[in-house]
């Protein structure tokens, strides 16, 4: 699901760029080492500004958060992930992208 999400994100990243006809600034406003993650503030403000939505605000997003925060325990803490938290995972997603893909 990251890789996904990635792809949604910098699609909808893309998009607003252009609509905003800076395109040019593609590397200057998102550096490659930064990612798409919009867990990452920064890509969360950026996104927010380019695309005028705060989508901080929106239902998904403290669950979003904290699925991020759990990948990063699974990845760099080997925390293992019970049922319930994969499925809260699996939901904050699947929420995230679907709010992303209707914009």
């Amino acid at each position: 699901m990251p890789h996904i999400r990635r792809v949604i994100v910098e699609e909808v990243l893309t998009r607003a760029l252009e609509k905003k006809q800076v395109t040019y600034l593609r590397k200057q406003i998102i550096p490659e080492y930064i990612g798409y993650n919009l867990a990452n503030d920064r890509i969360k403000d950026i996104y927010d500004i380019l695309t005028d939505d705060s989508i901080q605000q929106q239902p998904f997003w403290q669950k979003f958060r904290e699925s991020t925060a759990r990948r990063n325990r699974i990845m760099h803490k080997r925390h293992i992930a019970n049922q319930q938290e994969a499925e809260e995972s699996l939901e904050a997603t699947n929420a995230l992208i679907a709010y992303l893909d209707q914009n």
